[in-house]
């Protein structure tokens, strides 16, 4: 029986804890702007003309 208290409560706990978004495309995510600087920033090129603003 105390097998089963320790099993509910770790489950009660990960229940608990803040969920993250583990997949998130970032067209429609993060605004064109944003995404240009970052890229800039890291001194890579966009992939295309179409981010930039």
């Amino acid at each position: 029986m105390k097998a089963s208290k320790s099993k509910l409560k770790a489950e009660e706990i990960i229940r608990a804890l803040p969920k993250a978004e583990l997949h998130v495309h970032l067209i429609g995510s993060i605004r064109p702007e944003t995404l240009l600087s970052i890229v800039e920033e890291e001194g890579l090129e966009p992939p295309s003309d179409r981010w930039r603003t």
